[in-house]
């Protein structure tokens, strides 16, 4: 795992390589929030950002060539997703499960 946002953090993350993780490249689960700018979350072995019971914000990132989704959420994830590259995952752009919001604008899938 790459980054973990859990129990109520708020992190603001900017300008980092997170790459080549075992798990995702960011967990938000338990309440996490945060926001990941300008980011490169690639080549991890599940979903570059994974969503479950949190809400994040992503802008700016390039999200690509993860094993599964670019982003992936459930469980009552949120989060928004703005200007970001989410190419090239081996499974597709997104998974949003139902019943959780995500807010999307300016992205390349």
């Amino acid at each position: 795992m790459g980054i973990i946002i859990k129990e109520g953090g708020n992190p603001l993350i900017r300008g980092c390589s997170i790459r080549q993780g075992g798990q995702a490249g960011i967990f938000v689960t338990e309440d996490g929030k945060g926001t990941i700018e300008s980011c490169d979350v690639s080549d991890n072995a599940h979903a570059g950002v994974y969503i479950t019971g949190g809400n994040l914000r992503v802008q700016q990132c390039r999200i690509n060539r993860n094993r599964l989704q670019g982003i992936r959420v459930e469980k009552l994830g949120a989060g928004s997703v703005e200007n970001c590259d989410l190419t090239a995952n081996e499974r597709g752009p997104w998974y949003i499960e139902l019943g959780c919001q995500v807010r999307s604008s300016g992205n390349e899938t």
